[in-house]
């Protein structure tokens, strides 16, 4: 769904526009966030407040560059919640991780910037007057004209009148539209405010002319190629989806069907169940006594700062042998998450009072693909569980359970790798000197992963493939490692050409653009395996580079790694009978970072012997996120938290007895259950029915009195 699209939606004051706005821009706003504050629990908030401004302000507002809006908002809210939670000496090192954010932190405006402003403003429309009237006309109708709104010039900028001119970044609007990478020197406020002072003839222009109808490309990175001209940032692929729920249908935690309960809140953003213990034997013969228990002391963050968010989990188990012969299990403990989160969720298990020895045993993705509602049928969208009988469906049977303990044969396939190095470009001249790669393949044939390349193109008239990245220069934060990966029948032949920027416009190209082509042949799991290496070592040595991503090179090994961008490629990909409209252009970039990324059922493994006759204690110790609501939902629930408890599903023990209890529960306040539990009148710990399939419980914080 595109922007306009999503704005409308608002208009209409459809709900729908925010699981639209969070399933396309939600990663986003949560990953600038997070960099700021370096809490979840306060990026999300933060983001959801983004959710609830935006509600508010459409209508009247219709802003024209909507990343760019919502990102300004994010990072305003992150700020002031950083500057009022935080003293000077705890402060320290912020600066530097505010550095990172360069292009979407304003700087102080003083005369030498406006001077900057100036000449840039000079810059950009000499650089419009050079370009045919369809450019001028995609550049800046894209940037400043949408639906016949029209600019209104004052000193400070552009500002907006009611149903007149389309909106553009001033002190209190938006920023950040650029992204991440780009010249630290540019930020994006200030480029705006240049952009304010170009000719006002060529703005106009924009306003009237119509563009030429262009030959149809399937064109992901070319959208931002006359920005790339201007401040030398980066291209993306557009990537849609992010956090569990954001995306989805509201779903929730409890529904009235399967032994549910009815009167459960539907959460839209759902954090998954509290699964039980289970094994990797069949039948093992062995009994169990559950006991849960959720611990809500405030948590502390890595600044020292407590925050009632989420519960301390504490699941445990008394197992008994009823025979006389010892049984030895294979023991897995099921935890809800994806892998970058296992820092913060901090699982371990015990047995018998000692912390036992664990393997981390991964299971494939839990939710599909979809597309951002209101008749979207497409699959670019993630699309994670959002209630718990979505689990029920995932686990029944062992089917998940078994594909993720069982052996995986390595990809073997072979490949021809084209490696390109040894970038040299123009650069000075032509900050996004671009190289594009073009050659005609039998798609029936033949199939093409691609790695650090930005652009990707495919024109259905002349069967043309194009690729394309921005010539390396030192500056901008992009992989120099850039491959293409022939599965099938080889390239025939290929052409390298330069342009000016990403665009790859004919009539644009420039001379100067070369690099050095490296042929070599193996096989896909070696040369995935390559790349994993490079990332995790990236993530070691440069974690800024990857954001919140980088945790998870924490908890992975190469091999692993390898192995789950495989099935991901065989179940999603291009080496599915189907691949999803996420994942159709054959780039590794995305696949392989949402591989550290989306919700999984993550198995602790580890192993106990029963004596016979006897008994053995086993205890999984984590921290829980909540399921909770956007703030700007309407829904009254701001602050409400839900957890989810599942009795028995897809575990193989024969449950005795089932119990659960609240811990610290004078912390918050029980809005909704169906465990009976009761603080107020001494009931903490009550009996579970096993035969009952799912326990739900919703908390709200208990409000701290202030001076």
């Amino acid at each position: 769904m595109d922007d306009t699209q999503i704005i409308d939606l608002y208009w209409d004051r459809d709900q729908g526009a925010i699981t639209a706005t969070a399933g396309k821009y939600g990663s986003f706003l949560h990953a600038l966030s997070w960099n700021i504050l370096r809490s979840h629990h306060d990026a999300e908030e933060c983001v959801n407040d983004t959710y609830f401004r935006a509600w508010n302000a459409m209508p009247p507002e219709r802003p024209c560059a909507l990343r760019a809006w919502l990102g300004r908002i994010t990072r305003n809210l992150s700020l002031d919640r950083w500057k009022a939670g935080r003293t000077q000496s705890r402060g320290a090192g912020m600066e530097t991780l505010l550095g990172e954010l360069d292009e979407c932190i304003p700087d102080h405006r003083g005369p030498e910037q406006a001077a900057e402003e100036r000449v840039l403003a000079e810059c950009v429309s000499a650089f419009l007057r050079g370009q045919t009237a369809d450019n001028r006309y995609i550049f800046l109708r894209r940037l400043l004209v949408r639906r016949g709104y029209r600019r209104h010039r004052k000193a400070s900028g552009l500002r907006r009148e009611p149903g007149k001119i389309c909106p553009v970044p001033h002190e209190k609007g938006p920023a950040g539209i650029f992204g991440k990478g780009g010249d630290r020197g540019m930020k994006a406020e200030r480029l705006f405010r240049a952009i304010g002072l170009v000719d006002e003839g060529l703005i106009e222009a924009a306003a009237e002319t119509p563009a030429k109808k262009r030959p149809v490309w399937r064109r992901y990175a070319a959208a931002a190629a006359c920005l790339m001209v201007l401040c030398g940032a980066g291209a993306a692929y557009l990537v849609t989806g992010g956090f569990r729920g954001y995306g989805a249908s509201a779903g929730g935690s409890g529904i009235n069907n399967a032994g549910g309960a009815a009167d459960a809140v539907a959460f839209m953003s759902y954090a998954g169940p509290v699964l039980p213990l289970t094994t990797a034997d069949e039948n093992p013969g062995v009994t169990a006594e559950r006991r849960t228990d959720w611990d809500f002391t405030p948590r502390t963050d890595p600044e020292g700062y407590d925050s009632q968010w989420g519960a301390a989990i504490t699941d445990g188990y008394i197992l008994g042998n009823p025979t006389d012969t010892d049984v030895t299990l294979t023991l897995l403990y099921p935890i809800v998450g994806g892998i970058k989160d296992l820092l913060s969720i901090d699982p371990s298990v015990t047995v018998n009072g000692e912390k036992a020895e664990k393997e981390l045993v991964i299971g494939d993705y839990a939710g599909g693909f979809g597309g951002a509602g209101g008749g979207d049928t497409s699959t670019l969208n993630l699309r994670y569980p959002s209630q718990w009988t979505d689990y029920q469906t995932l686990l029944d049977g062992g089917g998940y359970r078994e594909a993720a303990t069982g052996t995986q044969a390595p990809a073997d396939i072979p490949v021809t790798v084209y490696t390109f190095t040894d970038f040299e470009a123009p650069t000075e001249q032509y900050q996004a000197a671009t190289q594009a790669v073009t050659f005609t393949a039998d798609e029936t044939r033949t199939t093409v992963l691609s790695y650090g390349f930005e652009g990707y193109g495919w024109d259905e008239r002349t069967g043309e493939v194009t690729y394309s990245y921005f010539v390396p220069d030192g500056q901008r934060r992009s992989k120099t490692d850039k491959k293409l990966i022939v599965i099938g029948t080889d390239l025939t032949s290929y052409t390298l050409q330069g342009y000016q920027d990403g665009g790859c416009d004919p009539g644009e190209e420039i001379d100067g653009v070369s690099c050095t082509v490296t042929r070599s042949e193996t096989t896909l799991h070696e040369m995935l395996l390559t790349l994993c290496r490079e990332i995790l070592d990236t993530m070691e040595e440069d974690p800024g580079y990857y954001g919140w991503l980088s945790e998870a090179a924490e908890v992975l090994n190469p091999e692993t790694y390898c192995l789950l961008a495989e099935r991901a490629l065989e179940q999603y990909g291009l080496l599915s009978d189907k691949p999803v409209d996420r994942y159709d252009s054959g780039r590794l970039d995305e696949l392989m970072d949402e591989v550290l990324s989306v919700d999984r059922v993550l198995y602790l493994k580890t192993e106990v012997t029963v004596p016979a006759g006897g008994t053995a204690e086993v205890t999984a110790q984590y921290w829980k996120a909540p399921s909770f609501d956007f703030a700007c939902s309407g829904s009254g629930r701001r602050n409400l938290q839900g957890y989810d408890l599942m009795t028995t599903l897809d575990s193989t023990l024969t449950f005795t007895a089932q119990t659960a209890s609240v811990t610290h529960a004078e912390n918050v306040q029980i809005t909704g259950q169906n465990f009976g539990f009761d603080p107020e009148n001494g009931v903490t710990e009550v009996k579970l029915d096993p035969n009952q399939p799912h326990y739900y419980l919703e908390i709200q914080p208990v409000p701290k009195e202030t001076d």
